[in-house]
């Protein structure tokens, strides 16, 4: 599923379809017909998502690796 991270334009309280409010710093919605509407309405903007952190290595990759390097 598509999804925006949105937050609510200086001084609004913006709420979601089921009466949750979206918080000042913004949250990561689905991107549907409902938060389509707040866009154009003035009362969201999409701003960029956050960076993840980078992924760690996991055990399994990392025990073969350690398996080719003694090979």
């Amino acid at each position: 599923m598509k999804t925006r991270h949105v937050k609510p334009l200086r001084g609004l309280r913006v709420f979601g379809p089921y009466g949750r409010e979206v918080p000042p710093e913004g949250a990561i919605v689905p991107w549907k017909s409902y938060w389509q509407r707040r866009v154009r309405e003035g009362s969201l903007e999409i701003v960029a998502e956050p960076k993840a952190a980078p992924a760690k290595p996991k055990a399994k990759a990392k025990a073969k690796a350690e398996e080719d390097n003694k090979a």
